[in-house]
């Protein structure tokens, strides 16, 4: 599917831990966004976030899903 201006997405993304040992925080949100830079810049809008509770230990990992809706008037890559 083609993301098109002013439709509905389903944003999917994974957070891993990929690091020596459990992580030191037990709680933490993940934001979405749209911008029109590659480093995140340019923030052109805000969707949500989802929050997540508890540590996340060495190698594992959690799923999340996000519908939103693109804003109309958007041409271009973002």
């Amino acid at each position: 599917m083609t993301p098109a201006s002013g439709q509905p997405l389903r944003v999917t993304w994974e957070v891993a831990n990929k690091g020596i040992g459990i992580t030191n925080s037990t709680d933490w949100s993940d934001s979405v966004w749209l911008s029109s830079n590659p480093d995140g810049s340019g923030q052109v809008a805000s969707f949500g976030s989802a929050r997540h509770i508890g540590q996340l230990a060495k190698d594992d990992s959690y799923s999340r899903s996000l519908d939103i809706t693109l804003p109309d008037g958007l041409t271009g890559n973002y």
